[in-house]
């Protein structure tokens, strides 16, 4: 399991959606989004490229990141073997609605703004952020979701990309949103790790171990979902200043292998830990396990 950390000390956390930033948005839209139809499995990226050109220079990476393609090409095709049994179990359950409606339901109860209105965008094959340049809404954010199983499938990932834009007048009188975002983050939630293997089997050269039934996976699913709603409206709503950041900076856990790393312990929701990372990334992750980070999901 690939998990990158920077361990040593840390650049403190300076949250970007201060009481400056929230006074210029009296009113407030949050988009929430989930493109993604099916469940996917992670995979380890292949990090050869980047070695060689640390080695090698320019030709070495142009060959290390070759070499990176065809690697990455391969275990998204595994990856995608291993989600098949999930994606079976999971047929007619739309988890889209559950994870909006878990967000939208959360943003709801953002504390620095008192006028909040929450669309679920259906339009998922056509979104595009111009379509909300026109509202009349002082300032919008936009949390686009997604979900997976990790590598070894033992841990199910809910995670979002969240950004807040700021609307201005434009000449013409219409408000525009701004080019530059606001604030942006990354949120993920973390389940606790599944040991237990129900069933296992080969296909195609590919190991392929189901450790979840389909109650089970739906029911962390659903807990995801509230998590990552918790997760966004914190966000949105932390209004920590730096100093005090440097409070809480500790040293966590990441990963399997239990390897120290340095963050900022933020309370704990529903069992698990709330954690940022230097990044201004936030994780909600079960009490006994590490911080897993940087997977990529299969295509």
């Amino acid at each position: 399991m690939l998990v990158m950390l920077t361990t040593g000390c840390v650049a403190t956390y300076q949250p970007p959606l201060n009481a400056e930033n929230r006074a210029k948005i009296n009113n407030l839209e949050a988009v929430t989004l989930v493109a993604q139809e099916e469940i996917d499995v992670q995979f380890i990226p292949s990090m050869a490229g980047a070695s060689a050109g640390a080695s090698y220079g320019i030709v070495g990476a142009l060959v290390g990141s070759a070499i990176d393609a065809s690697i990455n090409d391969t275990r998204s095709k595994e990856a995608e073997i291993r989600a098949k049994p999930y994606r079976d179990m999971l047929l007619g359950y739309d988890y889209r609605p559950v994870l909006n409606e878990a967000v939208a339901n959360q943003m709801k109860g953002v504390q620095w703004t008192g006028d909040i209105i929450v669309t679920q965008d259906t339009q998922v094959e056509d979104f595009d952020v111009k379509t909300y340049q026109g509202q009349a809404r002082d300032g919008i954010v936009f949390i686009n979701s997604s979900y997976a199983l990790s590598p070894a499938q033992d841990m199910v990932f809910v995670k979002a990309y969240i950004a807040v834009h700021e609307r201005v007048d434009n000449p013409e009188g219409d408000k525009k949103l701004k080019n530059k975002k606001m604030a942006e983050w990354t949120l993920q939630y973390q389940s606790p790790a599944r040991n237990d293997i129900l069933n296992s089997y080969t296909e195609d050269d590919v190991q392929v171990d189901v450790r979840w039934d389909r109650e089970a996976l739906i029911q962390e699913l659903v807990r995801g979902a509230d998590h990552l709603g918790y997760l966004a409206k914190f966000t949105l709503d932390d209004g920590l200043t730096q100093e005090e950041y440097k409070l809480k900076e500790q040293t966590m856990l990441v990963g399997p292998a239990k390897t120290e790393g340095k963050g900022f312990y933020l309370g704990e929701y529903d069992g698990n830990k709330i954690y940022r990372l230097g990044s201004g990334a936030l994780h909600s992750v079960p009490a006994d396990e590490g911080v897993a980070v940087n997977f990529l999901m299969a295509q």
